[in-house]
């Protein structure tokens, strides 16, 4: 939101200046902010099996980096794919760390492929 709107702001400042560099700079700037907020609201979908699940003493969990959801406010949704096909949700510990980084906590490794919709 910060580049589309600082390319809205760059836009207005020089949409009637003479120096053309600058409309066509601010242009650019509110395109990039444009494509920029467009890719961060995008929903992303991950996909787990159960040898991805990773061993602590409490359990067993799964993780998304923040360079791979891309979200300064992930909400995972966590998903169970059945054998037809369809998605169930499933209700699990999410604990979202201060980096951003989402760990979907669970007792025991899950057999079914797990979809984390972040």
């Amino acid at each position: 939101y910060v580049f589309t709107a600082t390319g809205m702001i760059l836009m207005i400042s020089f949409a009637y200046s003479e120096v053309k560099n600058f409309q066509y700079l601010s242009i650019i700037i509110a395109i990039l902010g444009l494509i920029l907020t467009f890719e961060s609201s995008r929903l992303r979908a991950f996909k787990f099996s159960e040898s991805d699940w990773l061993e602590t003493k409490d359990g067993f969990y799964l993780e998304v980096k923040k360079i791979r959801h891309l979200k300064n406010l992930p909400t995972p949704k966590v998903f169970y794919q059945t054998k037809s096909g369809t998605l169930k949700e499933i209700m699990v510990a999410i604990i979202i760390s201060s980096d951003k980084t989402v760990r979907i906590y669970a007792n025991g490794r899950l057999k079914e492929d797990v979809i984390v919709k972040i």
